[in-house]
């Protein structure tokens, strides 16, 4: 394996960032402070697009930006509670554990705990959902990519370390992420009354697949 380029860097942190937006509004209803830092970090998008080559991403991302600038918060409130919160009939708590074992807290979630533990990551006590909530793994990979990024740029020639913590996040965007979030982003967008929470789920889906790719490139280069 050769030295990373800082283009692989540089990816790496825009995915990890944008897991990070996508956290936010799956985390609770939709509020000023939130869309504010939505907006926030996906303002830079035509620098992003120069850095990652992931049209489908961008173009999902670039509806979401746009969602953000109508959405009415009452009108997201309403569709979060319904989809998320037990509002609708047929609407799934969004962890991994309910839509791929139809029930809360099961095999996944025990997993999850184990990978969360070995990362030294917490999820906030003040949020009383499951660890395998799509915002609490998204959290997970947007605050593990970024610290990897990071350290990344520190290890010249000493790649053992790294390697093995890529690996580490590569099995975890492999083997729940890709498993469960296109279930997820089907069912949402089917289901969600908003385009906010539509392309929310939509970018979700279309990042889960770029980062694959991307942690595959960077573990052959």
């Amino acid at each position: 394996m050769s030295e990373w380029s800082d283009n692989l860097r540089d990816c790496l942190t825009i995915s990890s960032s944008l897991y990070g937006a996508l956290a936010t509004s799956f985390y609770s209803e939709p509020t000023r402070k939130a869309l504010t830092r939505m907006r926030e970090e996906l303002i830079d998008l035509s620098h992003m697009k120069a850095i990652w080559d992931e049209p489908g991403v961008w173009e999902k991302a670039e509806k979401l930006e746009e969602a953000l600038v109508h959405l009415k918060l009452k009108e997201g409130a309403r569709d979060y509670a319904a989809l998320f919160a037990g509002g609708k009939e047929g609407s799934l708590c969004p962890s991994e554990s309910s839509y791929l074992e139809h029930t809360l807290y099961g095999a996944a979630t025990r997993e999850i705990m184990e990978i969360y533990k070995k990362g030294g990551f917490e999820k906030e006590q003040a949020f009383k959902e499951p660890d395998d909530h799509v915002a609490v793994e998204f959290a997970f990979r947007f605050l593990s990519g970024l610290d990897l990024s990071e350290r990344m740029g520190l290890y010249e020639r000493e790649f053992e370390p790294i390697v093995k913590e890529l690996k580490e996040e590569q099995a975890f965007v492999r083997d729940h992420l890709a498993i469960w979030i296109p279930l997820f982003a089907t069912h949402i967008e089917k289901t969600a009354e908003t385009s906010f929470f539509k392309a929310a789920a939509s970018l979700a889906e279309a990042l889960v697949r770029a980062d694959l790719k991307l942690h595959e490139a960077m573990l052959s280069s």
